[in-house]
C-alpha cells in the first residue's frame, strides 16, 4: 500500500499542476491577443495618418489650382492668358505667323 500511496499522491500532485496552469495559460494568451491587437491598432493608426497627409497635401494643391482658375475667370486679361496657356501647352496651337520647333534628342 505504501507504493501505491505514494505513486497516487505524486499523481495528484501532477494534475493539481496542471489544473493550475491552465488559467495561468489562458491568461497568457489573452494578454498576447491584446498585445497583438494593440500593435496592429498602432500601425493601421500611422498607416491612416500618412495618408491625411498625402491627402492634405494634395488638397493644398487643388486650392491652390482653383484659386488660380478664378483669378482667371475674374478678369478678362487673366482669361486671355489663360486660354493661350491651354491653347499653347495642351493643344498645341501656335499665333498665325508663328513656328514651333521642336527639338529632338539625338540618339
Amino acid at each position: 500500500m505504501s507504493s501505491k500511496g505514494k505513486s497516487e499522491g505524486a499523481q495528484q500532485q501532477r494534475s493539481g499542476k496542471r489544473e493550475t496552469f491552465i488559467p495561468y495559460f489562458i491568461l497568457l494568451l489573452i494578454a498576447g491577443y491584446a498585445i497583438f491587437l494593440l500593435i496592429s491598432t498602432q500601425v493601421e493608426i500611422q498607416e491612416k495618418r500618412d495618408e491625411l497627409d498625402v491627402l492634405t497635401a494634395r488638397l493644398t494643391e487643388v486650392r491652390a489650382a482653383n484659386e488660380q482658375l478664378e483669378r482667371y475667370l475674374r478678369s478678362e486679361e487673366y482669361l486671355a492668358e489663360y486660354m493661350e496657356t491651354i491653347a499653347r501647352g495642351k493643344l498645341s496651337y501656335a499665333h498665325p505667323r508663328e513656328r514651333i520647333y521642336y527639338i529632338l534628342p539625338s540618339s
